[in-house]
């Protein structure tokens, strides 16, 4: 099994409408686990220190994935999130979707997903595109 620890402050930047405006600390504490014939699960354990119109709105993230890999260059998932924060309504979703490493240092991955809980958005899409930088410095 693979576990981590991750700790780290976001700092006020940016518009008002999307900076909460405080310095806000977290924890994640990400884990994996492969399994026989290309299945792995994982999730992953995050409080949020989050500052939500100048007060304290501490949240406990908690999510859950299993993923299998459908070919060498192709992975799929599904995921399930929770949010619950102390002052706002906790929110639950479904998430599920696909990632295609065009080689080991570029990815693209579309997802989607939907709302298991009122607060929770009916429904999203996405599609995103990851780069690593580490091999700069070689």
């Amino acid at each position: 099994m693979d576990l981590s620890v991750i700790a780290a402050v976001s700092i006020p930047s940016g518009r008002r409408v999307i900076s909460s405006g405080g310095f806000d600390p977290f924890i994640k504490i990400p884990w994996s686990r492969d399994l026989p014939g290309g299945w792995s699960l994982g999730g992953r354990q995050s409080l949020f220190w989050a500052t939500d119109h100048g007060t304290g709105n501490d949240v406990w993230e908690s999510t859950f994935y299993i993923e299998k890999q459908i070919t060498k260059l192709l992975d799929a998932f599904a995921e399930y999130a929770a949010d619950h924060a102390r002052r706002t309504d906790s929110t639950q979703l479904a998430h599920f979707g696909a990632a295609f490493k065009m080689n080991p240092a570029n990815q693209v991955d579309l997802h989607f997903g939907f709302g298991l809980s009122h607060a929770a958005p009916n429904q999203f899409i996405g599609i995103g595109y990851s780069f690593r930088l580490d091999r700069l410095w070689k």
